[in-house]
């Protein structure tokens, strides 16, 4: 397993043209685009599960060895560093704000244009009316942070609770 999420610039050595544009804002105006999603270490995202598994063939015939996406199981096995607790660093309600970019203060309330705070979309993280968000805590990161940003777990790895969601080898589920 990479320490850490493919980046945006690695990603692009594979395909130049990608880029995975803006992450939209709720009350958005019509001038504006977003949140950007295409810094150079920025995790890349708006992948299809089937280009991840192209890039993981293209890095395995450029560096001569095996590369895939891991199962499942392996990937929940490396992201709790072999652990019990639901996070690598605890429970449900440990701070995460030094491990995980995870939707909490900053991003419920991303700052907007003219200092205005606004959700940075939120409409996604709601289920009923209820605010998903954990507010106690707050990561700095209001869409995804530069890869490495957050402490790693016992093992060493990355980002893999939060920033971005990551593709197993498991076959997709069709998309409607």
């Amino acid at each position: 397993m990479g320490v850490s999420e493919v980046t945006n610039a690695q990603f692009r050595r594979f395909n130049p043209d990608f880029t995975p544009n803006y992450y939209g804002r709720r009350h958005a105006t019509e001038d504006d685009q977003g949140f950007p999603l295409d810094a150079p270490d920025q995790p890349v995202v708006r992948v299809s599960w089937h280009d991840a598994m192209a890039f993981c063939a293209w890095l395995s015939s450029r560096s001569g060895r095996p590369c895939t996406l891991p199962a499942e199981a392996q990937s929940e096995w490396a992201c709790r560093a072999g652990g019990v607790t639901p996070f690598s660093f605890g429970g449900a309600e440990t701070d995460f704000s030094a491990w995980a970019n995870l939707a909490d203060r900053s991003f419920a309330t991303g700052p907007q244009p003219g200092g205005k705070q606004v959700t940075g979309g939120l409409e996604h993280l709601m289920l009923d009316g209820a605010d998903l968000s954990d507010r106690r805590w707050d990561d700095h990161a209001i869409v995804t942070a530069p890869v490495g940003r957050f402490r790693p777990n016992a093992w060493g790895l990355h980002d893999l609770h939060g920033n971005a969601a990551e593709w197993t080898r498991s076959a997709p589920l069709p998309y409607p």
